[in-house]
């Protein structure tokens, strides 16, 4: 239904910077902080979503066929994790393989790169996803990182029957005991 354009933005963002837990108090998540930097940068940068210390571009909403028209246009995202969950993925980055952007990666995301296909997707501070982001400028980078990305993923994947089937046994599981 979405067809891949001219990526615009060097970076995006879509949810919110989760500077506090659910009921108050600091996360000690340091997106908030990472996030406000790139929105200060010269990287064109488009933020979906509610931030800390600054104002987003496009307000959120649960459905996501609202916000993919805006994704197709990021050539790169960022996955965090909360702290202390490392081996853990987000769907952000089915979603956003799923939409053609590089899904760069915070620190030790994924730790047993069940998905991370290199280090390279790996960002320790800010100058690091500004030098990505300004290396995928080119388009024949972009796509030969991004190609690189997917090959990985399709065969650290199964099809979509597989973990329908993985859910529905599981429920079974937790239903009947």
């Amino acid at each position: 239904r979405f067809l891949p354009g001219a990526k615009r933005y060097d970076f995006g963002y879509w949810g919110t910077s989760k500077k506090k837990k659910v009921g108050g108090g600091l996360s000690g998540d340091v997106r908030h902080t990472v996030l406000k930097e790139l929105h200060q940068s010269e990287l064109d940068t488009l933020f979906i979503g509610n931030f800390d210390g600054f104002k987003r571009d496009v307000k959120f909403t649960r459905k996501l066929q609202n916000i993919v028209p805006h994704l197709m246009d990021f050539k790169t995202t960022l996955c965090f994790n909360w702290p202390g969950y490392d081996e853990y993925l987000t769907s952000r980055y089915n979603e956003a393989l799923a939409c053609d952007i590089i899904p760069l990666v915070w620190e030790n995301y994924d730790i047993n790169n069940q998905l991370v296909e290199s280090d390279w997707q790996r960002c320790y501070s800010f100058e690091d996803i500004e030098r990505k982001c300004l290396e995928l400028r080119d388009e024949s980078v972009r796509l030969e990182y991004l190609n690189r990305i997917k090959k990985k993923y399709n065969e650290s994947t199964e099809d979509i029957q597989y973990y329908e089937e993985e859910f529905e046994t599981k429920m079974k599981e937790i239903i009947d005991a």
